[in-house]
């Protein structure tokens, strides 16, 4: 598939399971780059088997944020389209027929996020009712995204500002999505949970401040709530006063 499969580590533990994943699932792909975002001294260990010939490291002097760390994987993608995976996450084959046959359906696919990990996991974010009408049965769109897996075409999310440096896990996950609603972007999820990252994160306290700041109206408060509220009511009578030919 022409695509560029991007896995990122930022856990020695998951070291181990970075083989696994790149003997699985790099084969399908055009290009495959593992991304290590770890202390300088630690040891790596095998990550891919030798006869794979498209798997390239890419990895940070040291540990730094995981927004910064996922910055650094663009200037060397030979994709347009990306497939991010956390090597925390456990990935499901059907994934693979999932994007073989996301090319021959009729979507946007350069403007559009899709997630692979549908579980919510960040509870003052994800409410309930965030799940909104379904795509052809195995999507849906959504306000909000969950970090695990998520596909991609890199030009868009460049021209959105790429990840957030300052933050890290589901925190960027969540900026990447507020950023993409107040653009021409959609945000898909599956039905079904191809990937599955069982690790629970929440953003931190400075996190919180920041998407606060950045984003004002999005943020999960009852004046933000307000402001979307409003801002339907004005767009509405807007469409109402515009004059017929």
């Amino acid at each position: 598939m022409n695509i560029s499969l991007v896995i990122y580590c930022q856990n020695p533990q998951s070291l181990p399971k970075i083989y696994e994943l790149t003997s699985a699932y790099a084969p399908f792909f055009s290009q495959c780059i593992i991304l290590l975002n770890l202390s300088q001294n630690t040891p790596i260990p095998p990550l891919y088997p030798p006869e794979l010939k498209r798997v390239s490291i890419l990895r940070m002097p040291d540990k730094i944020d995981d927004g910064a760390a996922l910055n650094k994987f663009f200037p060397h993608l030979q994709c347009d389209r990306v497939l991010l995976i956390d090597s925390h996450a456990h990935i499901k084959k059907e994934i693979i027929t999932v994007l073989r046959h996301w090319a021959e359906w009729d979507f946007e696919r350069q403007s559009c996020i899709v997630s692979f990990q549908p579980i919510v996991r960040c509870s003052r974010l994800h409410f309930p009712h965030r799940q909104g009408i379904e795509w052809r049965k195995s999507f849906r769109f959504v306000t909000t995204m969950n970090w695990g897996a998520i596909f991609f075409d890199h030009k868009f999310v460049l021209g959105l500002g790429a990840f957030d440096a300052q933050l890290s896990e589901d925190a960027l996950m969540v900026d990447l999505s507020w950023r993409a609603q107040q653009s021409t972007g959609l945000l898909v999820e599956t039905m079904q949970p191809y990937a599955v990252l069982k690790e629970s994160y929440e953003p931190t306290a400075l996190e919180w401040i920041v998407l606060n700041q950045k984003h004002p109206r999005y943020y999960p408060t009852w004046l933000s709530f307000f402001k979307r509220m409003a801002s339907k009511v004005f767009q509405s009578q807007t469409v109402l006063e515009q004059p017929l030919n």
